[in-house]
């Protein structure tokens, strides 16, 4: 595995089976920073951003992704949450 994916699969593992989130975003960062074309770390970075309700970089990560991959699911599927979950902010 290259570094972009080790470290997504650690973001990942730290955010669901440690429940660390700081350990999570600096993982995610590392896969951007490794691979900065990498979807899915954008996607998860999407993601941890939208639970600190910043939807302004929320959104800047999707529309990245969305530029990369157009046709990808999980980005489209990512944005409709998104848009939800802007409207109803803690």
């Amino acid at each position: 595995a290259n570094d972009a994916t080790l470290n997504y699969i650690l973001a990942n593992q730290a955010f669901f089976t440690e429940a660390d989130y700081s350990k999570a975003f600096h993982f995610t960062c590392k896969s951007i920073e490794a691979k900065p074309t990498f979807v899915d770390a954008h996607q998860f970075a999407s993601f941890l951003y939208m639970l600190r309700e910043d939807f302004t970089k929320a959104n800047q990560h999707l529309q990245y992704a969305k530029s990369v991959d157009p046709l990808s699911k999980e980005t489209k599927f990512s944005f409709q949450g998104a848009a939800l979950i802007s409207r109803y902010p803690s």
